[in-house]
């Protein structure tokens, strides 16, 4: 992965969008830690104005200018990905903060400082209501942003250009903020793609499970949708690009299938919870005794639920994972974001801004791929060779940079036969009537079953039927068209069926029900359904998982010089320098007693102390003075002894300005008799 830094040579304000309270107007784009980033998507905005500017002076071709960052309003993105950009040092900044549990408001204020800002009437003077507070990034600060250009044509050149003409970004550009310089590095990284991938065997009784871990914010679907998973249509893009279309067409015909990735705890994957599981109305998770949160819920249909006071309402919004027994279900929540963003309009349009809604970064995703030994083989190969890969949508523009981790595993041997199942769909099942079309109806989800069930078993009867329903439709980037619109049985829907013998259940674990499964519809798990009856006697208790802890993977410069000082040096400093003062506060009644000071020693000594470039330095101008009698004095208001002599400046500032204070008041006092 190649990169390029952006140092600020003056204070900058890379806005989000947002407010921060009732205190700060206009806020930074700034990550959970409260490390301030610079957003992708921004900066690739700006380096498209620096392209145009090159392009009017003719020193860009437009066709380069289009390869590098798209047309306007084309479907397909420009060759050029660009990163959010952070610190140079940011794996060392968070190891910093999770040693020292620091705030992210404690972060904010290590490298960030407040502006106020206000509009001037015909008169000169402020306009009244005009006040505005911006949070703006120190001077000095350095970040690195990591990019990559597609396709086989080098067009590194251009956008080097591009970065020697990018001079300021971010907000009040023509008012002093967003000074940068950029530049490329002579030694570019390159962690894309290890050289030698491990080849690995694979058996009729294994699958390949994959994880997703989201170093950005990532946009699975358009932005008017709202998903909680990774579609498999992502994954399966994913292969088409390592893999190409000969050795991916033929595998999906001969039954390569591909499975969403859900949120996972780095272990198991957490599915949309079955419709079958209630809980009491404001019933909430509470600790125990092993300081797991956990919350009592019930089963519907159930003794144990009819008798339940206040009534059991069914569970929205969860994701569940939980054993063939259902005695130990898990959840675990999945976290979204909201990113603002402002399109610049064209000369005399408006500009417009709009937001999206993404989910959040340090989340880990899992799915599964099921195919033939030689298929699963040779894709786990060519991904194993990948670290980072990009997915979703607006991925050239600082969204969507995953890592990536395959892993072998194996089905389950277990065996377990029985006439009553529980059939929970992990996502939608597309199904097809007897004429071809698209429904959602128990006897066609029945027919689809009974495909895949032992030929001397079949469906004898529905006995529970525990529904919910979702649109699926699309859109056809190939075809430039929208696919068809019509309602299938979302995740979560649950179908409790008597067979007419005995089935084994764990042979129906990893099997897809339904249309279009290659793409990840239809993944369901089944259930022996005495075990649910058996866990409602006992009582079902859901408890809530713990989120994985994701492996950060981003390029560390060795350039001291470019480093972030770290929180805790800086906190650290902060809080000496603050106890400096402090003490030099204290010390002023003693120093007026012995030594009586007025108003003009005060300013010609605050004058020398603010003046001298060193402790030794202010000894020097203070043994100058002529008077014996005003340098005893100054001498004994200038003493600073020991480590204190590190925060001179900090210590005789705040002693002086509290010497200002009491003369002021002094006089006031004496005035007012």
């Amino acid at each position: 992965m190649s990169y390029f830094t952006i140092t600020l040579c003056s204070d900058l304000c890379a806005s989000n969008g947002e407010s921060y309270g009732s205190t700060i107007d206009t806020d930074i784009a700034y990550d959970d830690f409260g490390i301030p980033v610079i957003r992708g998507k921004s900066l690739k905005g700006c380096l498209r104005e620096a392209a145009e500017e090159l392009a009017d002076l003719g020193l860009l071709d437009e066709s380069e200018l289009d390869a590098l960052f798209g047309k306007k309003g084309a479907a397909a993105s420009g060759l050029l990905t660009i990163q959010d950009a952070h610190p140079v040092n940011y794996p060392e900044l968070i190891r910093d903060i999770h040693e020292h549990g620091y705030s992210r408001e404690r972060i904010l204020g290590c490298y960030t400082q407040t502006r106020g800002q206000t509009k001037l009437n015909e008169t000169g003077t402020a306009e009244k209501g005009t006040l505005r507070t911006i949070r703006v990034l120190k001077r000095g600060l350095t970040f690195l942003c990591e990019y990559t250009i597609a396709g086989e044509e080098d067009h590194s050149a251009a956008l080097q250009n591009c970065l020697k003409l990018l001079r300021h970004i971010g907000m009040n550009r023509t008012r002093g903020l967003g000074e940068i310089r950029c530049q490329i590095p002579d030694a570019a990284e390159n962690e894309g793609r290890s050289d030698v991938a491990e080849a690995v065997e694979y058996t009729d009784s294994e699958y390949f499970s994959y994880t997703f871990t989201l170093l950005s914010p990532l946009i699975p679907c358009k932005e008017n949708e709202k998903l909680d998973h990774i579609p498999a249509a992502a994954m399966m893009g994913l292969c088409f690009e390592q893999l190409g279309r000969d050795f991916m067409l033929p595998a999906l015909d001969e039954g390569l299938t591909f499975t969403n990735a859900f949120i996972s705890d780095g272990n198991t994957a957490f599915y949309p919870n079955p419709a079958f599981l209630a809980k009491q109305k404001e019933a909430a998770y509470a600790k125990d005794a092993v300081s797991a949160e956990s919350m009592p819920v019930y089963i519907f249909e159930t003794e144990e639920c009819r008798k339940a006071d206040p009534p059991a309402l069914p569970v929205k919004n969860m994701h569940i994972a939980a054993d063939t027994g259902f005695t130990k279900p898990r959840s675990l929540s999945i976290m979204h974001e909201i990113n603002y963003h402002h399109q610049q309009g064209e000369v005399g349009q408006i500009s417009e801004f709009y937001q999206l809604s993404s989910l959040a970064a340090g989340q880990t995703f899992m799915g599964r791929i099921y195919g033939k030994p030689e298929q699963l083989a040779a894709i786990h190969q060519k991904l194993n060779a990948l670290q980072t890969v990009n997915l979703g949508y607006y991925r050239s523009s600082g969204y969507g940079r995953c890592s990536l981790h395959v892993q072998k595993k194996e089905m389950p041997v277990v065996s377990e036969t029985t006439d009553c199942i529980a059939v929970w769909l992990h996502s939608p099942a597309v199904l097809l009537d007897e004429v071809g079309m698209p429904c959602a109806k128990p006897d066609a989800f029945v027919r689809y079953l009974d495909s895949i069930l032992p030929e001397h078993v079949q469906v004898k009867t529905v006995k529970q039927k525990h529904l919910r329903y979702t649109q699926i439709g699309g859109y056809n980037v190939t075809w430039g068209m929208h696919k068809q619109v019509f309602q299938a049985y979302a995740g979560g829907t649950v179908f409790v069926l008597e067979l007419t013998g005995e089935a084994d259940v764990q042979a129906l674990q990893g099997r897809m029900l339904g249309e279009r499964t290659a793409e990840g519809y239809g993944e369901m798990e089944v259930f022996a359904y005495h075990h649910l009856t058996s866990a409602s006697k006992d009582g079902v208790s859901l408890t809530k998982a713990d989120p994985a802890v994701p492996e950060l993977r981003y390029p560390e410069l060795d350039n001291t010089e470019l480093k972030w000082e770290l929180p805790s040096s800086i906190i650290c400093k902060r809080m000496t320098v603050e106890a400096a003062e402090g003490k030099g506060m204290e010390h002023c009644d003693d120093c007026m007693k012995k030594y009586p000071i007025n108003p003009t020693q005060v300013g010609r000594l605050t004058l020398m102390v603010k003046e001298s470039k060193d402790y030794e330095e202010l000894c020097r101008a203070v043994d100058s003075i002529c008077d014996d009698t005003r340098k005893e004095s100054a001498k004994y208001w200038t003493k600073v002894t020991g480590e204190e002599q590190k925060y001179y400046k900090e210590y005789l500032l705040a002693l002086l300005m509290q010497a200002k204070f009491k003369l002021r008041g002094k006089k006031n006092a004496d005035e007012t008799k």
